[in-house]
């Protein structure tokens, strides 16, 4: 699917449980919301913009890449194929995630 002309995403899960809501949507920034389930998504940045995911104890930056964001109830996961992400977790703590790598944030009931 394509959630505008700069991003394809699927979305993964059970289908009664996975959960992704657009938030908002301008030329600047796209902003979703996952409650449960992954979302594997390839943002362009040759138009400019942001995508950001907001995810159970993670908020995720994107200005161009491939990556995915799994999300549940015990929080959230970050993995990154190409280009870099900026996450932050509850704690306000941003961190750079590049291609090969992974965060994990969880998130206490």
């Amino acid at each position: 699917a394509r959630l505008d002309d700069r991003a394809r995403v699927s979305l993964h899960g059970q289908s009664e449980d996975a959960r992704l809501e657009v938030v908002m949507a301008t030329d600047e920034i796209v902003v979703v919301r996952l409650e449960r389930g992954t979302l594997v998504a390839d943002w362009s940045h040759h138009r400019g913009g942001t995508l950001r995911i907001e995810a159970p104890g993670a908020t995720v930056d994107v200005v161009g890449t491939l990556f995915q964001v799994s999300a549940d109830a015990g929080g959230s996961r970050v993995s990154v194929a190409r280009g870099v992400v900026s996450v932050r977790g509850t704690a306000a703590d941003t961190r750079l995630v590049s291609a090969g790598r992974s965060w994990s944030s969880s998130v206490s009931a």
